[in-house]
């Protein structure tokens, strides 16, 4: 059967990709997420800016790593990996 994960709001349905590999991209996904929110928040020099860059950062550096690039495809209200819904 599918895995499924509805953490932070993301579905994912695995085809194909590992456990491992989906909690990578929610991982990337959810940190890119936080960072935006701290960048409409602070000012891009603050430590938090600072800090939610360099968790983006260490995050999608691992993931390429582990698996090669990283590719989304967005739609007007979804954002893509392999095929799967992983924000909507």
């Amino acid at each position: 059967m599918p895995e499924k994960s509805t953490k932070n709001g993301m579905d994912f349905h695995n085809h194909g990709q590992t456990a491992q590999e989906l909690q990578a991209v929610e991982a990337v996904i959810a940190s890119f997420v936080m960072a935006a929110k701290n960048y409409a928040i602070y000012p891009e020099s603050h430590a938090t800016c600072q800090n939610s860059i360099q968790t983006v950062k260490s995050r999608l550096d691992a993931f390429i790593e582990n698996y090669g690039d990283l590719r989304f495809e967005v739609t007007k209200d979804r954002l893509l990996f392999k095929t799967e819904t992983h924000l909507s």
